[in-house]
């Protein structure tokens, strides 16, 4: 074998290993995945003031908004939220559990498709003159271009498997941390757990 045809045949060889290497590396990372939300603690309960009209302890609803992207670029988005779980007694150490809710079932893989998962808990107090989950989900809404830059670029990027990584923000998706409008303390209403303090009564919120 003269050298021409040896560096051809190398050059051959590198390339179809090259091939296979990455075609294994593909099929190896992706597959069918189901995320479920089966438990959650209860930390401390809400501070509902002496308005606490709808009974002793907590009610809350999950409230879940799922995106998924493809490599060809189509951003498909949806809402999954639970029945209003009541009268929740609340303590550092117990855990209320519940019919496992389904957040994503559904095939994602490197170079092919990925998801985000947004999760939300809600305390639900029947009162909702503040508009306090549509201002929410028009946020979440807005956010759609920022989802689809950040998804698009896990499946072309191929970032590192850390959960730095993967484990994101809302600021990092264009979600705002001041949309929530005025709501003074121990005001009952329909409004996200986690809200922080961002003025005077008002307040913001950031999954």
């Amino acid at each position: 074998m003269n050298a021409t045809k040896l560096r051809q045949f190398i050059l051959f060889i590198l390339l179809c290993g090259l091939v296979c290497i990455e075609t294994t590396r593909v099929a190896a990372q992706q597959g069918n995945f189901l995320v479920t939300l089966s438990r959650f603690k209860v930390n401390r309960q809400t501070n509902e003031g002496l308005r606490a009209m709808d009974g002793a302890g907590d009610e809350v609803k999950f409230i879940t908004h799922v995106g998924t992207l493809n490599a060809a670029g189509a951003f498909s988005y949806g809402e999954v939220s639970s029945l209003t779980i009541r009268n929740l007694v609340t303590s550092p150490d117990e855990f209320q559990t519940m019919s496992p809710l389904t957040l994503f079932n559904g095939e994602i893989g490197q170079d092919t498709k990925a998801v985000v998962i947004i999760p939300t808990i809600w305390e639900m107090d029947d009162l909702y003159n503040l508009q306090l989950m549509p201002d929410y989900r028009a946020d979440i809404g807005r956010s759609r271009t920022a989802l689809t830059r950040e998804l698009a670029a896990i499946i072309r990027d191929r970032p590192a498997l850390q959960l730095s990584k993967f484990l994101l923000s809302g600021s990092m998706l264009g979600i705002n941390l001041n949309t929530m409008k005025k709501l003074a303390r121990g005001i009952p209403q329909d409004r996200p757990i986690g809200m922080q303090a961002a003025g005077i009564n008002q307040f913001g919120f950031m999954p």
